[in-house]
């Protein structure tokens, strides 16, 4: 099976424990903790888009994209 075929089909079983339903907690803190300015950015294998969402909210200009079909919002 190729690796794109075996990640839509976790999506589909929801098989996805990479999707925590929130935020990466190093994300946050990297962001909160190192002089890191707003600025355009690129998410790539967005998933749910939950860190594109907050980097969103924390002023940069996001741009977030994902192979899956399960996420066509995503991008």
């Amino acid at each position: 099976m190729r690796d794109a075929e075996h990640f839509q089909e976790m999506y589909r079983a929801g098989d996805v424990p990479w999707d925590l339903g929130k935020p990466d907690v190093n994300l946050i803190h990297t962001v909160t903790t190192k002089p890191i300015q707003p600025c355009k950015t690129i998410e790539m294998g967005c998933g749910t888009g939950d860190n594109a969402i907050r980097l969103a909210q924390q002023g940069f200009d996001v741009v977030a994209v994902d192979a899956s079909q399960r996420f066509p919002y995503c991008h």
